[in-house]
C-alpha cells in the first residue's frame, strides 16, 4: 500500500472529470439525500476489465464514503507489486440542506468543496465550481484485489494518540512473498528504546540483536523509529499490526510477534545483578598452565616483566569489563560480560552473551574470589587448562 504526507489522489480524480453537464442519458438522476453514498464508488465503471481506466495509466481510481462522515480516496493498478495508493479519511462529508457536501483535500492542510449533484444508489455525479462532472462514479460492492480486506484492517487502526506502550514490542517487517513476516524487525521497549533485530542463517541460526541502537523520537509531533538505517514515520498501530514510511509515499507494514528469546536474553543479562566482590581492577600475580593434570607452566608474573602472560582486568557494575594486555598502558579492549553460578562469559557483543558462535566470546570458572583474590580458569585446547589468579588493586 501506499500514502503520500498530504494524500493527492482525489485531485487527479477530479482531472479526469471534465466538469460541465450531466450526459442525456442521466438526465433523472437528481441529487437527493434520502439516497445514501456511503459505500465504494469507483470512477467510470464497476471493474477494471469494462474501461474504467479512462485515462490509459493502468489504474482505476475511486473513493470511499464512510458511515463516520468521512472519505478516503484510493487508486488500483492491478499489474504493480504495489497495486494500491490510499488515501485514508482524507476527507469528510456532510449533508447541507438538500445536498450531500465533500470536503476533499488538497495537501498542506487546505481543502476544497464539492457537491453531490445527481446520484441514484447506482451513480454518482459531483459538482465542482458550479459544474457538473461528465464522468461519473459507479457504485461497486467490492474493491479491487484485496482491497476490502485492506479497509477492515484500516478500521482498526489507530492513527493519533498513541503512546509509547502502544509500540512496546516485537515488530517484524512484511513483503509480498512473506506477508507473516520476512524474519527481520525491530524491538521497542516501553522508554522508546529501539533495537534491530536481523535473522542469520549459518553454521549457527539465531537472531542479531542491535540492542538500543536507536529511540523513537517526535519531530513535529511525528513519531519515529530507526529501522535498518533509515527513519520511519509512524503512520497508524492497532494490537498486531504497525503501518509506517520511510519515504512519505510506499507504506510499510509491519506485524507483532513474540519477543525473540535473544531480546529476552539480552534483557536478563543487563538487568542481573554482577557479583559486588568482582567489580574493580584485577591484575595477574601467577600463571599456570595444566596438561593431563600436570603442571607445564607455573611462574609468578611480574607485571613489568611478563608481557606475553600479564592481563589487568577493570570491571563496572553495568556488564563491561575493559582488558588490559599490556603492563603500564591505557590501551584495553572492551567487552561484555555476565556471571551465571560460577561461569563468567565474556563477549565482543551482546549477541555472543546469548549466541555462542554469533561473535567472540570467551568461557572462564571462577574457582575462587574473595575481597582481594580471585582464580579463573579456561580450556586452554589440547587437554589443557589455564589457571590465572589476580590480585585486586583498586
Amino acid at each position: 500500500m501506499k500514502t503520500t504526507p498530504y494524500l493527492l489522489l482525489l485531485i487527479g480524480l477530479l482531472n479526469l472529470l471534465t466538469f460541465s453537464s450531466c450526459s442525456d442519458d442521466d438526465k433523472d438522476i437528481s441529487a437527493d439525500t434520502n439516497i445514501p453514498i456511503t459505500g465504494y464508488w469507483q470512477i467510470a465503471g464497476t471493474s477494471i476489465e469494462n474501461g474504467a481506466d479512462i485515462n490509459g495509466d493502468g489504474a482505476v481510481e475511486g473513493i470511499v464514503v464512510h458511515d463516520d462522515g468521512t472519505v478516503s480516496e484510493w487508486q488500483y493498478t492491478q499489474t504493480s507489486e504495489d497495486p494500491f495508493n490510499l488515501g485514508y479519511k482524507t476527507g469528510t462529508w456532510t449533508v447541507d440542506n438538500n445536498h450531500y457536501m465533500m470536503l476533499l483535500s488538497k495537501g498542506n492542510g487546505k481543502h476544497y468543496t464539492v457537491t453531490v449533484a445527481g446520484n441514484n444508489n447506482e451513480k454518482m455525479y459531483l459538482a465542482y465550481n458550479g459544474k457538473t462532472s461528465v464522468v461519473p462514479f459507479y457504485r461497486i460492492q467490492h474493491l479491487p484485489g484485496d482491497g476490502d480486506s485492506m479497509m477492515e484492517m484500516m478500521a482498526q487502526m489507530k492513527f493519533s494518540g498513541i503512546q509509547m506502550s502502544d509500540l512496546a514490542g516485537y515488530w517484524e517487517l512484511t513483503s509480498n512473498d512473506n506477508p507473516n513476516g520476512v524474519g527481520n524487525g525491530i524491538y521497542i521497549d516501553e522508554q522508546g528504546n529501539v533495537s534491530n533485530v536481523i535473522q542469520i542463517y549459518g553454521a549457527y541460526n539465531y537472531n542479531k540483536i542491535d540492542y538500543h541502537s536507536g529511540k523513537v523520537s517526535t519531530p513535529d509531533g511525528y513519531l519515529v523509529f530507526p529501522y535498518s538505517g533509515t527513519d520511519y514515520y509512524l503512520f497508524a498501530i492497532s494490537k498486531d499490526i504497525l503501518l509506517a514510511t520511510a519515504n512519505g509515499q510506499k507504506v510499510e507494514k509491519f506485524v507483532r510477534k513474540d519477543i525473540p528469546n535473544e531480546i529476552t536474553r539480552i534483557e536478563e543479562v543487563i538487568s542481573s545483578k554482577v557479583p559486588e566482590q568482582l567489580i574493580g581492577t584485577w591484575e595477574t600475580t601467577h600463571y599456570k598452565i595444566l596438561a593431563d593434570g600436570k603442571a607445564i607452566i607455573d611462574e609468578d608474573i611480574i607485571p613489568s616483566s611478563y608481557y606475553s602472560t600479564y592481563n589487568k582486568l577493570s570491571f563496572s557494575r553495568n556488564h563491561t569489563v575493559n582488558q588490559y594486555s599490556t603492563y603500564d598502558t591505557d590501551y584495553h579492549n572492551s567487552y561484555y560480560f555476565t556471571v551465571e553460578g560460577n561461569n563468567l562469559l565474556t563477549s565482543s557483543s551482546l549477541n555472543g552473551l546469548v549466541s555462542p558462535g554469533s561473535d567472540y566470546s570467551k568461557k572462564e570458572q571462577i574457582e575462587f574470589i574473595s575481597d582481594t583474590e580471585m582464580t579463573l580458569t579456561h580450556d586452554n585446547g589440547g587437554a589443557q587448562t589455564a589457571i590465572y589468579t589476580y590480585h585486586k588493586i583498586q
